[in-house]
């Protein structure tokens, strides 16, 4: 059986979010995605501090769907470093968790 995970990604905006994760849904890596507009990051790269706008997505998926997802990220996002981050879930309500595996499989 199949573990359900979350999934943490941000995007440079919602156009983007909503097309990666509509992609992602019809190749059934993910059985959800929740984006949510309008927050901001700050961080250090390639040696200066930055600031910028990003969107946040949290996707419910499957272990078995992360390294697909991976490899779609590295193909359609924007950035040359995705963020892509998974979380183990402890628990849930059984039909909840039941509908995340049904609704993802791994070609």
């Amino acid at each position: 059986m199949s573990t359900v995970c979350l999934g943490y990604m941000t995007f440079p905006d919602e156009k983007t979010a909503e097309a990666i994760c509509q992609k992602l849904l019809e190749d059934k890596l993910i059985a959800c995605a929740n984006i949510i507009p309008k927050s901001f990051s700050l961080y250090e790269w390639e040696g200066s501090l930055k600031k910028a706008s990003e969107v946040v997505t949290f996707i419910k998926t499957t272990t078995t769907c992360t390294d697909k997802i991976t490899e779609s990220l590295k193909n359609n996002h924007p950035h040359m470093c995705p963020c892509f981050l998974t979380f183990s879930v402890q628990g849930g309500t059984p039909d909840f968790l039941d509908w995340v595996r049904e609704s993802t499989t791994v070609l």
